[in-house]
């Protein structure tokens, strides 16, 4: 339930980050980040 919880919130945090039109650059190093978690977990 709590890996399930910091997931959840990495993939709010990554549509957060893109619904306020961030850098392009930003969102693929985020992406990375939230593809690193995923495969972590």
């Amino acid at each position: 339930m709590h890996l399930r919880m910091e997931r959840d919130m990495v993939v709010t945090r990554i549509i957060t980050i893109n619904h306020k039109g961030q850098a392009d650059e930003d969102r693929v190093k985020e992406r990375g980040l939230y593809e690193r978690v995923v495969t972590w977990l």
